[in-house]
C-alpha cells in the first residue's frame, strides 16, 4: 500500500512525458486545498506571537503548496496525454472559461491501451 501511495504522489512529479490517470490527477489537485485548510487552521488556532512551531509549520506547508502548484502543468499535460491530446491544449486554461473546458476533459476516461504518448499508467 505504501509503495502505491508513493508512486501516486511522487512519481513523475515534474515530468511532461507519459500519461496520468484520472485518479492521480484528482488526488494531486485535491491536495492543494487540503494544505491551504491546514495552513488556515494553523494560522487561526496557534499563538502567532510566541510560537516557533507556528512559523516552521507555516513555512513548511507553504513550500509544499508551491511544489504542488508548480507540478500542476506537468500533471495537466500528462493527463491530456492520457486522452491522446497534445500538451499544448493546457494553454486553453488561460482563456476565459477555458478552465471549465479543461475540467470536462480532465474527468473524461483516458484511451485504453497504448496511444501516441505511451503506455497507460500502471498505478
Amino acid at each position: 500500500m505504501t509503495h502505491y501511495i508513493i508512486n501516486l504522489l511522487f512519481r513523475n512529479l515534474f515530468s511532461f512525458k507519459g500519461r496520468a490517470s484520472r485518479k492521480e490527477y484528482v488526488i494531486r489537485i485535491t491536495l492543494i486545498p487540503i494544505f491551504f485548510i491546514i495552513i488556515n487552521l494553523n494560522w487561526e488556532y496557534l499563538d502567532k506571537n510566541d510560537s516557533w512551531f507556528f512559523l516552521m509549520t507555516a513555512w513548511g506547508f507553504l513550500i509544499i503548496i508551491w511544489i504542488l502548484m508548480l507540478q500542476y502543468f506537468p500533471l495537466a499535460v500528462r493527463r491530456l496525454h492520457d486522452l491522446n491530446l497534445s500538451g499544448f491544449c493546457v494553454m486553453v486554461s488561460f482563456v476565459p472559461f477555458g478552465l471549465l473546458l479543461m475540467l470536462l476533459l480532465i474527468f473524461k476516461k483516458g484511451t485504453d491501451g497504448v496511444n501516441d504518448y505511451g503506455e497507460p499508467p500502471e498505478y
